[in-house]
C-alpha cells in the first residue's frame, strides 16, 4: 500500500459513513475491499420523525459525515424549511458531504431531481440544490442546460449500469449469420405521453405511408413497465417460459427474430428531444450485442459520446451528419430520411460491409462489461482522494 492509500484509508476511517439500500452494490464493495466500516439508513422512516435529527442523534457531527443517498431519500432528508437550513450549514461547514447514487440508473435519479424540483410539491427544492454543492454519481454525460440549472452539483462520470446491466453475450448464439435478412431495418418505439418526440418520430417514418420492406411497431401497448403482468407478450414465444419468468428486468432482452429478419436497427434511445444527455441504455446494448449495425434516434451527440467509451460507429458507410444537428425536429428528418432512403439492396450491402465493425463493438461490449467493477473503483478511489485533499 502506497502513501497515498494509507492516507486515503485513514481518512476514511475517520468519517461516518452511512449509505442508502438503495445505492450501487459495487460502492459497498469498494468500501469492504478498503476495509471501511459504514452503516446503512433504515429502509423505513415509520418510527423517525425527521431522517434529519435521526442521523445527527445516531452519529453526531464531530466526524466528518459522508452520506451517500437516493434522490428519494434526498427529498425525505429536506422535508421541512427548517432541515433545508440545517443541511445547508452542515455542508458549508464541509461537516456533512452528500452524495446522490441510485441503483435505478443515473437517467432515471435526474428525472427524480427534474419531478421533485420543478413539481408542486416542493417548490422550495429548486432553491435549495442551488444553494449548497452535492455531488452526483451520474451514468450519464449530463446535457449543459441541466449543468447550468444546478451550478453547485458536481456530476462524477461513474458508471454506465443501463448499459451494461443489460449485455448478455449469450444472445449474440442466437444470430443466424446464414438468415435471410428480406427486410431493410426494423424499430421499436416505445410511444407514451412522457416521451412525445417518440410519436414526431414514428409519424415522420410513416409520413408516405407505411414501409413495406421495414418493421416499424409501437410497443406501447407491449412492453409499457416490466412490473405489469401480462408484458412484454412479444418475446413469449420466442424464449422459454422458465428463462423469461427467471429474468426480473426483462427490457434488455432481445427480438432475435427481428435481427435475423433485417440489416440494421434504428434505435430509439430513452432520452431526446431537446434534452442532450447522454445516456446509453439496453436499447443501445441490443444491436451491439447481435452484432447489427444501427442508427440511433437520441440527444445530439450521441454517436459522439458512443466513440468516446470506444465502440465504432459507421461514418464509412453512411451520413452520420444527423448526430450534430442541434435541432431536435430537424434532427428527427434528418434521421427518418437516411433510413427511408435504404432500399432492401444497400441495407444487404450495409450489414455485410459492417461486419469487422459490428464484431469490434461486441468484443468491447464484452470488455466494459468485464471491468465494470474494477472500474468504478478507480472513479471512487480518485474521488476520495480528492476529498481527502480538498479537507487537508
Amino acid at each position: 500500500m502506497d502513501k497515498a492509500e494509507s492516507n486515503l484509508k485513514t481518512f476514511l476511517q475517520s468519517c461516518n459513513i452511512v449509505a442508502d439500500t438503495g445505492i450501487d452494490q459495487d460502492i459497498a464493495t469498494f468500501f469492504h475491499l478498503q476495509q471501511i466500516k459504514f452503516d446503512f439508513l433504515p429502509d423505513k422512516q415509520n418510527n423517525i420523525r425527521s431522517l434529519l435529527d435521526y442521523i445527527c442523534s445516531k452519529y453526531g457531527l464531530k466526524q466528518k459525515l459522508i452520506l451517500l443517498v437516493t434522490v428519494p431519500r434526498l427529498i425525505a432528508l429536506l422535508d421541512t424549511k427548517s432541515n433545508i437550513k440545517k443541511v445547508k450549514a452542515l455542508v458549508d461547514s464541509k461537516r456533512l458531504k452528500i452524495i446522490i447514487n441510485d441503483i435505478r440508473g443515473g437517467g432515471v435519479a435526474e428525472e427524480d431531481l427534474r419531478r421533485h424540483c420543478f413539481g408542486v410539491n416542493k417548490p422550495h427544492l429548486p432553491t435549495l440544490i442551488k444553494e449548497f454543492d452535492i455531488d452526483f454519481f451520474s451514468e450519464s454525460v449530463v446535457d449543459n442546460k441541466f449543468q447550468k440549472y444546478y451550478p453547485r452539483v458536481n456530476w462524477i462520470p461513474y458508471a454506465r449500469s443501463a448499459m451494461l446491466l443489460g449485455f448478455n453475450s449469450m444472445f449474440a448464439d442466437l444470430i443466424d449469420p446464414q438468415a435471410d435478412r428480406h427486410k431493410t431495418f426494423f424499430s421499436l418505439i416505445h410511444v407514451k405521453k412522457s416521451r412525445p418526440y417518440r410519436k414526431t418520430l414514428l409519424d415522420e417514418l410513416q409520413s408516405h405511408g407505411p414501409l413495406p420492406d421495414a418493421v416499424v411497431r409501437d410497443t406501447g401497448n407491449l412492453q409499457n413497465t416490466h412490473m405489469i403482468p401480462g408484458m412484454f407478450t412479444d418475446i413469449e414465444h420466442l424464449y422459454a417460459k422458465p428463462f423469461l419468468d427467471g429474468i426480473t428486468w426483462k427490457d434488455p432482452v432481445p427480438r432475435y427474430d427481428l435481427y435475423n429478419q433485417t440489416n440494421f436497427e434504428l434505435v430509439c434511445e430513452t432520452l431526446g428531444n431537446d434534452d442532450n444527455t447522454f445516456w446509453p441504455t439496453e436499447k443501445i446494448t441490443k444491436p451491439i450485442t447481435m452484432r447489427h449495425p444501427f442508427l440511433v434516434f437520441g440527444g445530439q451527440h450521441f454517436l459522439k459520446h458512443l466513440k468516446i467509451l470506444g465502440f465504432q460507429t459507421f461514418h464509412e458507410h453512411i451520413n452520420e451528419s444527423y448526430d450534430n444537428i442541434a435541432d431536435p425536429q430537424e434532427r428527427t428528418k434528418a434521421i427518418a430520411d437516411l433510413v427511408k432512403s435504404f432500399d432492401l439492396s444497400k441495407a444487404k450491402k450495409f450489414y455485410a460491409d459492417t461486419r469487422q465493425i459490428c464484431e469490434h463493438n461486441f468484443n468491447h461490449m464484452c470488455l466494459l462489461h468485464g471491468r465494470q467493477t474494477h472500474d468504478k473503483s478507480v472513479v471512487l478511489k480518485n474521488y476520495f482522494i480528492e476529498m481527502h485533499n480538498e479537507q487537508r
